[in-house]
């Protein structure tokens, strides 16, 4: 997995994190700080797409499909 993605995850767990804590500790002021926190929630997309497209190759596919005894 390429270095940029797992950078795009940590900041996307940091904004979650960030937005909860918010929300408990300073409920008044969530939608201001989830104006600065929105874009950090898309950190997840690359992800998704990287898994569907190259996490899925077919020698890793048969190597996970047990054999018949």
């Amino acid at each position: 997995m390429p270095r940029i993605l797992g950078v795009l995850i940590m900041l996307s767990g940091i904004g979650y994190v960030a937005s909860c804590v918010t929300w408990v500790v300073f409920p008044a002021s969530t939608s201001v700080v989830l104006k600065f926190i929105m874009p950090l929630y898309f950190g997840g997309l690359p992800i998704i797409f990287w898994l569907l497209i190259k996490g899925a190759s077919e020698a890793h596919a048969n190597a996970a499909t047990p054999r018949p005894a």
